[in-house]
């Protein structure tokens, strides 16, 4: 029996195809394997998977949180909520005198007055006012145990001198020291310590006041909420000046504190705002 060998088999000449073969391919493409006449591969979407709506809906923030996320979010929206809650609040209004004021406006009003108080108890100075019954003038010999030049050496280096080219003259009796007293209220808790004092302003006839000195050599403790007496030197020439004039030097001038502290607790001691002093004018100075 003979078998059949695979180099036999043959393709079959498509350009001269037999009725027979003709058929057997037009079987075959109605099967679905290949178009008819040509080896392209034929399309069907008979087969093709059915296209599915996809809904995109809004995203929800928790879903990406951890497994404690839900109560962290829910614990950072109500503090949110707590905030604007509280910033709505500020903004409303509370009546005064039949005005709304926003509380926000009054919060602040409050925060600046606490701050002002806070001021005026660390660094405020005290209130000074004039003392009549302890203030006058004196004729002293100033160069009885020195000379003009000592003097003026001595003054320089221990007094708070505005002018000294005021002493032109070389005779004692063209000099008078004259007393200022002032009354001092320290309307703080805290003691104040007051050391010393200075010219701020010459007033009138200033060309004649030489130096101001503090009469205690010692700083002058006032305590909380009381009062002291101070008393100020102060060097004038009334050479040149009438009665008048002389009384005008003195009570024209505005005196300011100087290296004044304010004693915190016993230890702790803070610089204090310089406090100025004004000679009142109802003093009468005679030369």
């Amino acid at each position: 029996m003979a078998h059949g060998n695979m180099n036999s088999i043959s393709t079959p000449d498509l350009n001269n195809l037999t009725d027979k073969q003709r058929k057997e391919i037009n079987q075959t493409n109605r099967g679905g394997g290949m178009d008819d006449f040509s080896a392209k591969p034929k399309v069907d979407f008979a087969t093709a998977t059915q296209h599915r709506d996809i809904a995109f809906t809004g995203h929800d923030p928790t879903l990406d949180l951890p497994p404690d996320g839900n109560q962290l979010y829910e614990e950072f929206t109500k503090t949110k909520r707590g905030q604007q809650t509280a910033v709505n609040m500020l903004d409303r209004g509370v009546k005064i005198n039949g005005t709304y004021v926003a509380r926000r406006r009054i919060l602040t009003a409050i925060i600046a007055a606490v701050i002002v108080l806070l001021t005026v108890i660390f660094f405020a100075p005290p209130i000074f006012s004039s003392n009549s019954e302890e203030s006058s003038c004196r004729s002293e010999d100033i160069f009885a145990r020195k000379g003009v030049a000592q003097y003026k050496s001595e003054i320089i280096s221990n007094c708070n001198v505005y002018n000294i080219n005021a002493m032109t003259s070389d005779l004692s009796k063209s000099y008078r020291i004259c007393t200022v007293s002032f009354d001092v209220k320290n309307y703080t808790p805290f003691p104040i310590v007051l050391d010393d004092y200075a010219i701020a302003n010459g007033g009138e006839h200033k060309d004649h006041i030489i130096y101001s000195d503090a009469v205690d050599n010692e700083p002058v403790k006032i305590s909380g909420f009381s009062s002291r007496t101070v008393k100020v030197e102060i060097l004038i020439n009334k050479e040149g000046l009438t009665d008048e004039e002389f009384d005008k030097a003195i009570t024209s001038l505005v005196l300011s504190t100087k290296g004044m502290k304010r004693e915190l607790f016993g230890k702790v001691k803070i610089p204090s705002i310089p406090g100025l002093m004004f000679v009142s004018d109802v003093i009468t100075f005679e030369p």
